[in-house]
């Protein structure tokens, strides 16, 4: 279909080494392969998922079994591959090299003779941007340097962008506290995702390969629930990609921030009916996905779309979803008070607590939280328009 931008779906049960190695190297087929992206003698910096130090099994991470495929590609196309990532927020060259060795993507980039790259131990560089809200963008040094720039993102929900895709999974190329300016700057999920794509154009990666194999549910990107989603997808636009992955699942586009930012400014394709879905069929994917669980937080998203009158009634009588701390669970560690954009996270008696009138509901504390300690506390109203929704989804088969 000439004009349309092209999303390849392959079929992959589970993460075998030599099943993800066929099904990545058979969806980037029908885009050129991996020889259209890499030349001989081109470094290929491979930005991965990274958002805490957690184990592959949780399906919090990139799957360290697709991150070795695609280094192996790179390498037969003659390329020099490194894995690089930020999780954020303080302590973050520890943190950073500490999810590096647990999610397994230190030893995936060993065994095919890969460099780490800690972001958070060499910086960043200011980028001048054309963005809608931010003038510059302080970038990791090797984005910007290297020859060719991959995303592996992990398909996930998310308590504040509702996905998290190929577009989100840039926040991991914004080095050490930068993640936590940019939460505290934009706690609006709308502005959000607008500041995300401003993230994602200074400096936009060539192509795309989203491990779906498992996907996450719920309370992502950290506190949901795995899922069997079966696929590796793959393009060289990562709105397309997303949008496509949106569909898969059931998230509506429209309620999603970058997705929302991308349409608006004509960034990317958006839109299904300028995709081309090639490979697995998209009705067979929807078919084995659907419905994926949305986090209890997705009226913060879909609120602006609701009759004004709704609005209205909602602001008056419902405050905002907010995190709590589940304190069976909380060992005191003070991770959610070290990177808690607007400080109203503190360690009291080796417990966390949340001063709620200074919480701006970013819920990094939830994600940051490897011990899954932080809750989200959902106002009446909310609980009720989400029970109502999801009566009339389970009746209607969706």
């Amino acid at each position: 279909m000439p004009g349309k931008e092209r999303v390849s779906l392959i079929d992959c049960e589970d993460y075998d080494p030599e099943r993800v190695y066929a099904a990545v190297r058979q969806a980037l087929a029908p885009l050129g392969g991996i020889e259209t992206y890499v030349k001989p003698g081109q470094r290929v910096l491979l930005q991965v998922n990274l958002i805490s130090a957690r184990p592959p099994e949780d399906a919090v991470c990139t799957h360290p079994r697709v991150v070795r495929a695609v280094c192996r590609l790179v390498r037969e196309a003659g390329g020099i591959p490194a894995v690089g990532g930020s999780t954020g927020g303080c302590f973050t060259f520890q943190r950073t090299d500490r999810s590096f060795r647990v999610s397994g993507i230190t030893a995936a980039a060993e065994a095919e003779g890969a460099r780490v790259v800690n972001y958070d131990e060499v910086g960043g560089t200011d980028v001048a941007t054309n963005g809608k809200f931010m003038s510059t963008v302080h970038i990791a040094k090797p984005v910007l340097e290297t020859d060719v720039l991959i995303t592996l993102p992990k398909m996930k929900t998310h308590t504040l962008t509702l996905l998290t895709g190929a577009v989100k999974n840039h926040m991991g190329t914004l080095p050490g506290m930068r993640k936590m300016e940019l939460h505290r700057r934009f706690s609006d999920p709308s502005l959000f995702g607008e500041a995300m794509l401003d993230v994602y154009a200074a400096a936009p990666p060539r192509l795309a390969v989203m491990d779906a194999v498992q996907g996450m549910d719920g309370e992502g990107p950290t506190q949901g629930h795995a899922r069997q989603v079966g696929l590796i997808a793959a393009s060289a636009d990562g709105v397309a990609l997303d949008a496509v992955m949106c569909d898969i699942c059931g998230l509506d586009p429209k309620w999603v921030p970058t997705l929302v930012a991308a349409r608006e400014r004509g960034f990317g394709t958006a839109a299904l009916d300028g995709i081309e879905v090639v490979g697995t069929a998209l009705a067979t994917a929807r078919g084995r996905t659907r419905p994926f669980s949305y986090p209890q937080t997705y009226r913060i998203v879909t609120l602006p779309w609701l009759p004004q009158p709704v609005v209205g009634l909602v602001k008056k009588l419902s405050s905002s979803p907010l995190p709590y701390v589940i304190t069976e669970k909380c060992n005191g560690c003070g991770t959610c008070a070290k990177n808690c954009p607007a400080q109203a996270a503190t360690v009291v008696e080796k417990k966390a607590r949340i001063q709620t009138d200074s919480c701006i509901a970013c819920f990094c504390c939830q994600e940051m939280c490897e011990q899954g300690a932080i809750g989200i506390k959902m106002p009446l109203m909310f609980r009720r328009m989400n029970s109502a929704e999801e009566k009339i989804q389970a009746r209607e088969g969706l």
